[in-house]
């Protein structure tokens, strides 16, 4: 008996698209109208008007927001394995280059926040890794993702490791069916 009636909400649907919508935007948040799919329209918080036939609207946190990283196995310049995950603290400062010019936030920020911690990482030996982790890789961290997430409009207020330890790497081989693990 429902679906004999889902028709109306459909058309009610429909119909609601020829109205005017009020959407209230959080102090906290702001957002985007791409008005007739083009056209990218900032919306600070409060009360704005949007006609839903020709305009979509995505609304977004900007304040403070922590991204845990997946933890990632990496080797040192002196050729020590070692495992360190990251934290990266940001927020978004434009709005337009965060929703116009990338597809999923989180995903950009994970993504480039591993590819930063890779490189700084694999440019200290162990022992200067462990001393300085707290102070100039964290620095140098934190620069580094800064710089490369700054044309998405994100702006990063930290990055540092939030895991870190000394790992052995193992191999799984199995040529015949059986299973023989060994360091790499």
């Amino acid at each position: 008996m429902d679906s004999a009636f889902a028709w109306i909400g459909q058309l009610m649907e429909w119909l609601g698209k020829f109205f005017p919508r009020l959407l209230i935007v959080r102090r906290t948040h702001e957002g985007v109208k791409f008005v007739r799919g083009a056209i990218v329209v900032k919306l600070k918080p409060g009360i704005h008007c949007y006609w839903p036939l020709t305009t979509e609207v995505e609304v977004m946190p900007v304040v403070r927001q922590t991204h845990n990283l997946v933890t990632q196995t990496l080797t040192t310049k002196d050729d020590v394995s070692v495992i360190i995950g990251a934290v990266v603290i940001y927020e978004i400062n434009d709005i337009i280059a965060a929703k116009s010019e990338n597809w999923d936030i989180d995903d950009t920020v994970s993504d480039i926040t591993q590819m930063a911690v890779m490189k700084i990482v694999s440019n200290w030996t162990y022992n200067d890794l462990k001393d300085q982790l707290g102070d100039k890789v964290e620095n140098e961290l934190s620069i580094e993702t800064r710089r490369q997430l700054k044309p998405f409009g994100i702006k990063v207020l930290r990055c540092g490791a939030s895991d870190f330890g000394k790992c052995r790497v193992y191999r799984v081989i199995s040529d015949d069916g059986t299973t023989h693990i060994r360091p790499k």
